[in-house]
């Protein structure tokens, strides 16, 4: 709800926010004095080097009016739920700028958008303050001191280059936090020229060879949501042999149910005792098989949530897809007391 602007905030609250980037992780009270300037106490929110690699991807979104030679602007815009308030908020040399359009009595207005109604005020303001001589860059904002580098990365995946990645760019990385994966989204995939299908042998005379994007279910579904959808790969010629397939995909990653938590039946309310089952695909699956133990209970295709109706007990749930990759947890279900 939080990311989706569900969530009540004053602008004042927000810019605070914004200005623990440059204090290094660290959120500290609002000055209102210039006399107040000094060291204030504050509450560490983030690692300075968190806070430093978030503050130069904000500085790598454009602007709206795509000027070329413009002060330097770390920025972001929102747009909160049902349209009732747009924002947009920057760090520009030596000021933060939070700007606010929307109604006081709080009722929605589909133009209420961050970037088109906020945005252009920001920048306005930005501009003003670089005519008086604010600077053309973001004070407070350098790695000195700080655990991170800058490597290599797959442009499109953001993970370590692999062997078919099309493209890198230089990225910042926390040595020891940052995750560290070589890039398993391009596979070089043989697609059989009569079907347009990936052919069962990827060595078979004939066949053409591509690169393809192999994303997981949960990122395809978020694709699709900001209209933005990935070309699949197709699937294998009908009548394959499982054993000669690439399995190199991710397996399932079981979502729902979760072996943290404990599951209660309501006696009295049997339509309330369902749980969805859930789990992220590799995008050459199909299709995901459920069991409780070894007794079969659901197929689904990838983004489907069947649901499971479980009786009291303690089972191994398991994931399977139609390439053998497979998943399992540790279910709890116990019968809650009637009232």
């Amino acid at each position: 709800a939080i990311a989706l602007g569900g969530i009540e905030v004053s602008m004042l609250e927000l810019a605070g926010l914004y200005s623990t980037l440059v204090h290094q992780g660290v959120h500290k009270p609002l000055a209102w004095l210039q006399d107040e300037r000094g060291e204030r106490p504050g509450k560490r929110l983030l690692s300075a080097e968190a806070a430093f690699i978030t503050l130069q991807m904000l500085k790598q979104n454009p602007r709206p009016d795509a000027r070329l030679r413009a002060p330097q602007t770390a920025w972001k815009t929102g747009t909160s739920w049902a349209f009732r308030d747009a924002w947009s908020v920057g760090l520009a040399g030596h000021y933060l700028i939070a700007v606010w359009v929307g109604h006081f009595d709080g009722h929605s207005n589909p133009a209420l958008v961050g970037q088109q109604a906020a945005a252009p005020l920001l920048f306005r303001l930005v501009d003003h303050f670089a005519l008086e001589g604010n600077p053309d860059h973001i004070t407070s904002d350098s790695d000195a001191g700080l655990n991170v580098k800058r490597i290599e990365v797959c442009a499109t995946s953001g993970d370590l280059p692999g062997k078919y990645c099309p493209r890198t760019v230089n990225s910042w990385y926390i040595p020891g936090v940052s995750p560290i994966r070589v890039d398993n989204i391009h596979r070089l995939v043989a697609i059989d020229p009569a079907t347009g299908l990936r052919a069962c042998d990827a060595n078979a005379p004939g066949t053409r060879q591509e690169v393809m994007e192999f994303w997981p279910s949960d990122l395809l579904a978020l694709f699709r949501l900001a209209g933005l959808p990935r070309k699949q790969p197709p699937p294998y010629v009908p009548g394959c042999n499982l054993a000669n397939l690439d399995r190199s995909g991710a397996a399932p990653k079981i979502q729902s149910p979760s072996d943290k938590l404990e599951y209660g039946l309501r006696p009295d309310h049997p339509e309330q005792n369902r749980v969805p089952l859930k789990a992220v695909t590799d995008a050459s699956a199909s299709q995901l098989y459920w069991f409780e133990d070894d007794r079969f209970i659901a197929a689904s295709t990838p983004g489907e949530t069947p649901l499971w109706t479980p009786a009291p007990g303690e089972y191994v749930l398991r994931a399977v897809d139609d390439l053998g990759r497979s998943d399992a947890v540790r279910v709890r279900v116990r019968l809650l007391p009637t009232h």
